[in-house]
């Protein structure tokens, strides 16, 4: 069974074991995902079949919306309440924050932006995930990286249980709990995150999203769905053959479903009707073809 489904991954289970319940579900050997859900975490969590994990990788490159819960007053070794708690703030400096300040630091953070991520998450230090290493209790240096906020905004703060909601969409590399903590930071009472929601990730979204347990064929979408503004080519048998074997290296822009540029990066090639292989593309200025390079299969 090839392809990909839009799954909602529940609160309490892995990313990996979500797609083990699913594979298991479908009778498909292989699958993946495409971006980590914390346990705790729910939403969208693409799930790929088959022929479909090639594509994996390319689910990176779309940006991700998330719907963030945070807590005012606590500060956590992980950035979240699910962690140990390491300090508390005074009363009084919690009762003099109000919703517009947190609004205004929200805004703060749209933009390019310096963030670390915490220590206890899946970026890797010399080939060990950092959270590895912290539960080992071994002292944790991550670097910060540039991520950029496209869109942040407060939904609601309720100053009795300083509790408050955000929605933000961010680029690949953003983490939200430590949005939650440098709120906190920027606050001076300290903050972290209470609960997290995916709600789009690139093409995917909750409109169109399954639990685990309502997957089935009809939700199956085709390996290539990541890839629909990636140009396509539709080769006859003997050129299939022909590419297939490194004898077709050149097409013609004429063979093309839309204009080519310089950007152009990768073409999806079908033979009858059927995704055969994905290509890289090389554009020669001024040219009326592309220069193929063979890159991924799916016949």
């Amino acid at each position: 069974m090839d392809g990909i489904i839009n799954v909602y991954k529940p609160a309490g289970m892995s990313s990996f074991s979500c797609v083990k319940q699913v594979a298991r579900l479908l009778g498909e050997k292989k699958a993946g995902h495409g971006g980590t859900l914390d346990p705790q975490a729910t939403g969208i969590l693409p799930v790929f079949l088959g022929k479909a994990t090639k594509m994996a990788d390319f689910i990176h490159e779309y940006d991700k919306s998330y719907k963030a819960g945070f807590v005012l007053g606590k500060v956590s070794d992980t950035y979240d309440i699910w962690g140990e708690c390491v300090t508390s703030a005074q009363t009084q400096v919690l009762e003099s924050i109000d919703e517009e300040r947190i609004r205004s630091v929200l805004n703060s953070f749209a933009g390019e932006c310096i963030q670390v991520p915490p220590a206890y998450s899946a970026v890797k230090i010399q080939g060990t995930p950092a959270y590895k290493l912290a539960r080992e209790g071994k002292n944790v240096e991550i670097k910060s990286r540039v991520v950029n906020i496209f869109t942040i905004e407060l939904v609601s703060y309720d100053k009795e249980t300083k509790r408050g909601i955000f929605d933000v969409t961010c680029s690949k590399g953003t983490y939200v709990r430590s949005i939650c903590h440098d709120l906190g930071e920027k606050l001076g009472c300290g903050a972290c995150m209470c609960f997290l929601e995916r709600t789009s990730y690139g093409p995917f979204d909750l409109a169109n999203s399954c639990t685990p347990e309502e997957c089935d064929i009809q939700k199956l979408l085709p390996c290539d769905f990541l890839l629909q503004n990636v140009p396509v080519a539709e080769l006859d048998d003997e050129c299939a053959k022909k590419y297939a074997s490194g004898n077709y290296k050149k097409i013609s822009v004429q063979d093309i479903s839309q204009p080519v540029g310089e950007n152009m990066r990768f073409l999806r090639l079908y033979n009858r009707g059927s995704l055969f292989a994905l290509a890289k593309t090389e554009y020669v200025m001024g040219a009326d073809y592309l220069e193929l390079t063979p890159f991924k299969f799916f016949g």
